[in-house]
């Protein structure tokens, strides 16, 4: 046998959540692919949104979930719950869910459609 065996891959605590990131409003389509891991808070998939839109994140952002708001209280002091203390997994959702994500861009705001296509445990090793 030796150390030619295959690692064995099992599965981690928390899941993995695809996600699908459209600019909205903009012809052509543009959107990316990501995957974050569900304990990610949403200010952290705000900044990997940012990153993945190639963007500076210099401005403020708000979630919208099922009705709610979900806001940086640095950057964007006023109604809301704070973006840093709750976690993907957290907000329960399910595939084909949409969140509404917006960003202040020089004094513009920037609509993304954000679509959990899907979500799967995570792998490790």
């Amino acid at each position: 046998m030796g150390s030619s065996a295959r690692p064995r891959i099992r599965f981690g605590e928390g899941r993995v959540f695809q996600l699908r990131v459209e600019l909205d409003g903009v012809t052509p389509v543009v959107w990316r692919r990501i995957m974050v891991s569900g304990r990610a808070s949403l200010h952290e998939l705000h900044r990997v949104i940012e990153r993945s839109m190639q963007r500076d994140g210099g401005g403020g952002y708000a979630f919208h979930v099922d009705g709610v708001r979900f806001v940086d209280p640095a950057d964007e002091p006023g109604p809301g719950r704070d973006a840093h203390g709750v976690s993907l997994e957290a907000l329960a959702l399910h595939p084909g869910i949409r969140l509404l994500h917006v960003v202040e861009n020089h004094g513009e705001p920037w609509w993304h459609i954000v679509t959990l296509e899907q979500s799967a445990p995570r792998l490790v090793g």
